[in-house]
């Protein structure tokens, strides 16, 4: 297996190359419909491709998941080797822009989001915002958030995990993609929501306070980067239907054909789950 240090060390510089790219690209960014009627740009694409060539100096190409490369991701839905066969299993997720339709109309609101599993359990992650100049890490051991990461004076900090008031009130925010608001309600009793259309910026938020929490209604590579950055500041990623809580990747949570979550994930402090789940509403 490849060393850690250098895989993260190309991590963090295909971050900052791929939001110095999609800044300066997206005035012109040129957009065609998925299959799914949803937005791809050339710019999703040239990042795809960089960030293959980068991480398959250090990983095999079939160990690098993107939306283009779905078929990768079958690998890691069988049994899990023993550790004592070999190596760790260690694979990639990349979503190269999240919030696709965000970034197409010119809001300044996406992500380049990269999250490495091992033994199918979140490990490291990079998630840029390159329009708010913000750049979260997770080195494995801490978390580090970057402050004006594409200028010339950088700040970084380690984050230990803002806790934000309990129990939850109307003036507390929980945050959605437009996925969730597709198929689900929100009772307001609980309190208020927000849809951002960019799952890594729901799934980072909170990690500073914007936000008590997310409900994940979406596909692995819209938080893999964000994933462990959860785990390590005390956050649970929890079903609110099974109430079974998601601490490594499997492709029984996922929806075999769409490959979104088969149910709400909720991302929050444990002493927000049930007022969080409690706010769910079919419609």
């Amino acid at each position: 297996m490849t060393d850690h240090t250098e895989l993260l060390k190309i991590m963090k510089t295909y971050a900052y190359d791929a939001g110095s790219i999609a800044i300066q690209a997206q005035a012109e960014a040129k957009a065609s419909l998925k299959d799914d009627d949803s937005y791809v740009t050339g710019v999703d694409l040239q990042l795809s491709e960089l960030a293959f060539e980068r991480l398959s100096r250090v990983l095999p190409e079939e160990s690098i998941v993107s939306e283009e490369r779905l078929s990768h991701l079958d690998r890691f839905s069988g049994p899990l080797s023993q550790p004592d066969q070999g190596d760790p299993e260690v694979f990639a997720v990349l979503d190269p822009i999240d919030g696709t339709r965000n970034y197409f109309h010119q809001v300044p609101l996406y992500a380049v989001s990269l999250g490495v599993f091992r033994n199918r359990k979140p490990w490291l992650g990079v998630v840029a915002f390159p329009a708010l100049g913000e750049l979260f890490v997770c080195d494995g051991e801490r978390v580090l958030l970057t402050r004006d990461a594409w200028s010339a004076d950088p700040v970084t900090e380690e984050l230990h995990g803002q806790r934000n008031p309990s129990p939850l009130d109307q003036n507390q925010i929980v945050l959605f993609t437009n996925s969730y608001t597709r198929r689900y309600g929100w009772s307001y009793d609980v309190c208020t929501w927000l849809v951002t259309a960019c799952a890594a910026a729901n799934a980072c938020w909170p990690l500073i306070g914007r936000g008590a929490g997310t409900v994940l209604t979406d596909h692995v590579w819209d938080f893999a980067g964000a994933w462990p950055m959860l785990v390590k500041l005390g956050f649970d990623l929890r079903g609110s239907v099974s109430g079974d809580c998601m601490n490594t990747y499997d492709a029984a949570w996922f929806e075999p054909g769409s490959r979104m979550l088969r149910e709400p994930v909720i991302a929050s402090r444990g002493e927000h789950y049930e007022a969080l789940r409690k706010g769910i509403l079919s419609l």
